[in-house]
């Protein structure tokens, strides 16, 4: 079955014209009527493959556009570049742009994320633990608050333009990461502006 994607997939960032392919598997095997020979009737692990010649279409996930929980508004954010190139109905899929199919033991790869190096910024328990006095921690913390000071500028630019609640989104959690970040910065002698 070939359908256009509809109104929603081109705000997703589909392109016009864009369409979506569902294939089926139907078993046509007469069903047994003694239970002993029902699994005759049975089509077990079957799998399904589509190559292209072409390349497939990433299908963006939606559902934080459509969604007013927070969670989901986030997870929309930050995984919005990611898609899928297929979807299982009663089964998993797995595939890339160039072929997918249905499988039992769906896998994922999941990016490793890895603390940014940061220099002359003091994060080992045991040289926190021997802090002398308040004016050493400062001197060992303050360059933390300015490194998170620098990423929430270089995360402005990042905030999409469009659509408007991924725009709202990133814009609401830059502000709340401003608002830890002044409310330690303040706190420690500094000024407020975090531009």
């Amino acid at each position: 079955m070939v359908q256009p994607v509809g109104g929603f997939g081109l705000q997703a960032g589909l392109a016009a014209g864009s369409r979506t392919v569902s294939v089926f598997l139907v078993n046509r095997r007469t069903p047994r009527e003694l239970d002993s020979l029902k699994d005759e009737s049975f089509a077990f692990q079957t799998e399904l493959e589509l190559h292209a010649d072409t390349p497939f279409l990433s299908r963006p996930d939606a559902r934080g556009l459509l969604s007013d929980e927070w969670d989901e508004n986030v997870a929309d954010l930050q995984y919005r570049d990611v898609g899928e190139y297929a979807v299982g109905h009663n089964v998993a899929a797995d595939g890339d742009a160039t072929c997918v199919r249905t499988c039992w033991i769906p896998e994922a790869q999941v990016e490793r994320v890895a603390p940014a190096e940061m220099r002359d910024v003091t994060l080992r328990m045991d040289e926190l633990a021997a802090l002398q006095d308040g004016a050493d921690a400062r001197a060992k913390l303050m360059p933390l608050v300015e490194r998170y000071r620098e990423w929430i500028r270089g995360q402005q630019a990042l905030v999409p333009d469009t659509p408007a609640k991924r725009q709202a989104t990133g814009t609401d959690l830059l502000n709340r990461a401003g608002v830890v970040m002044l409310r330690r910065f303040c706190k420690s002698g500094g000024g407020h502006d975090i531009s």
